[in-house]
């Protein structure tokens, strides 16, 4: 309980569930709360088993980008080739 001064007095209310002091916000939190650490840990293994997801997709997209780097790097290769080729064949004629 506050003390209108903004006295924390330390008090427990009559009846209900032992509570904690209060915190920054100014609001009791229940002690043994155990539904949100249950709530809080099933997000938390959501959050993980999303993160792995998306950390799965990323690998595979890096894959698909450097396979389609190296090909674009072979026909590239290709191109060069053969055009070193043409300007040595017309240098010839």
């Amino acid at each position: 309980m506050i003390h209108p001064a903004g006295v924390d007095l330390g008090h427990q209310p009559a009846s209900g569930p032992p509570v904690a002091p209060q915190t920054e916000a100014g609001d009791y939190q229940n002690v043994g709360d155990s539904k949100m650490n249950t709530v809080r840990s099933r997000a938390e293994k959501q959050f993980a088993a999303a993160q792995k997801t998306t950390k799965k997709a990323l690998k595979e997209k890096d894959k698909v980008l450097q396979k389609s780097r190296e090909h674009v790097a072979h026909l590239r290769a290709l191109r060069l080739a053969k055009e070193t080729a043409d300007k040595e064949a017309a240098a010839k004629n």
